[in-house]
């Protein structure tokens, strides 16, 4: 054998090492746990915020009240849904809190099943739109831009967007079986849970076209942005899947917690946020079923 393909042959040994140790470290790793249940809030629990520099919880109870939990353990009435009262009707047309989104000005938007609501820092509550019921669960997911463009999820319908001064929604993509919706970092794509289909959909917004999709392993519902990583879950399995999206039109799965400990009939932790507890990442999830608040104490995320 010459020596150029002595070499050649070398450089191709290496290159092969080295793709293979990419694909190595692209491995999904799966992680077990355990959860730690909280506090017994009572009623339906469903919608969860944070405020990342406090740590006060925010949490939907009922479909009529949202909850504040403070970092030292003590729960009150941040306010109650006007229209809300608090029963649930499945497919029926009503207001119900499914959803709340925490704006950086402390001011939230909440997804109510046939509205979107706005609650001011105080508490108080405004209708931003109405009559908006559709398939199962109506508006379920709700999210919001820099410049003010609200995206949220009509179920049975799919996925829309109200410019901020604007009062006619415009829809961006059908997904009738959509749930969460979330929004990538630079406001580009839009993140979609679909539980008909039990996939994660992306779909970018100036289009208006699904650009990827990915098969999740159970019925997906929920989601939470934290910097490049996207978790994903669903009401039927105790289990968070953690996606990379630094290239955020391609998510990436990097991570599955398999989660133990957790008190249901048939719906368990849907929503959820995360908190940043003395360098430790830590989930915090809302279960419809037994009414708690529960814990997740997440390993190294490195």
């Amino acid at each position: 054998m010459k020596r150029s393909d002595i070499q050649l042959l070398l450089v191709m040994i290496t290159f092969a090492l080295a793709a293979s140790g990419c694909k190595e470290k692209q491995k999904m790793e799966t992680v077990t746990l355990e959860a730690e249940k909280i506090v017994y809030l009572g009623a339906s629990l469903h919608g969860i915020a944070i405020d990342p520099d406090t740590g006060t919880l925010y949490i939907g109870k009922g479909g009529n009240t949202v909850i504040t939990r403070t970092a030292g353990g003590t729960d009150s009435v941040f306010t109650t849904i006007p229209g809300a009262d608090g029963s649930y009707n499945h497919g029926g047309r009503e207001v119900y809190l499914f959803d709340l989104h925490r704006r950086e000005n402390g001011t939230f938007l909440g997804a109510a099943k046939d509205r979107i609501v706005s609650i001011d820092a105080s508490g108080a509550v405004s209708t931003i739109l109405d009559g908006l019921f559709a398939g199962t669960y109506g508006v379920c997911g709700v999210t919001e831009n820099n410049a003010g463009t609200i995206f949220f999820s009509i179920n049975g319908r799919g996925v829309f967007s109200l410019a901020a001064g604007e009062t006619t929604p415009v829809e961006i993509a059908p997904v009738p079986g959509i749930v969460g919706v979330e929004l990538s970092p630079d406001e580009r794509f839009l993140y979609v849970c679909d539980d008909q289909q039990n996939r994660l959909v992306v779909i970018e917004i100036q289009t208006k076209k699904e650009v990827t999709e990915v098969a999740t392993p159970f019925m997906p519902e929920y989601m939470l942005i934290e910097g490049t990583n996207l978790f994903v879950k669903g009401p039927l399995a105790d289990t968070w899947l953690e996606f990379d999206i630094t290239k955020e039109r391609k998510p990436v799965l990097i991570r599955r917690y398999d989660v133990s400990g957790v008190s249901r009939n048939m719906y368990g932790i849907q929503t959820t946020v995360l908190a940043h507890e003395n360098d430790t990442d830590v989930l915090y999830g809302t279960c419809w079923d037994s009414g708690e608040l529960y814990r997740v104490e997440l390993s190294s995320r490195d």
